[in-house]
């Protein structure tokens, strides 16, 4: 797993935000990238490892994502903000290196054939290491 360090400079980079009711919101739900990092300032400066830019879900599109400091493992949907696009969705807080290596055990695989529902999946189900 490759992680990367990051910073996101919320004043220099154009933010997309979902539109309200273009997403199921709910506690673990950001209607932008900015939202999201803006909760919790761990996330601006914590390492990142990318998940993969292309797991499909019913014709939409996301980008996952795994953050260091927090252990969460999170998607942000893109395409146009009428239809969601720029909202994050939370799957899982607290993982270590270890228990996502574990979980995720596979999932290039699984990326190749545009299944996000295999990675819900797999966060759902207990995670050790």
């Amino acid at each position: 797993m490759s992680l990367t360090a990051h910073h996101l400079d919320l004043d220099l980079v154009p933010i997309v935000a979902a539109a309200p009711g273009s997403y199921e919101a709910g506690p673990f739900t950001y209607p932008s990238i900015a939202a999201f990092v803006l909760a919790d300032s761990a996330r601006l400066h914590s390492p990142e490892c990318d998940l993969g830019l292309h797991w499909r879900d019913r014709g939409s599109l996301y980008r996952a994502a795994w953050i260091e400091d927090t252990g969460e493992v999170y998607l942000v949907q893109l395409g146009p903000s009428e239809q969601g696009g720029g909202h994050v969705e939370v799957l899982i807080a607290g993982l270590t290196g270890a228990q996502l290596e574990a979980a995720l055990s596979g999932w290039r695989e699984a990326h190749d054939r545009d299944e996000l529902q295999w990675l819900r999946d797999r966060l759902a189900a207990p995670v050790s290491g």
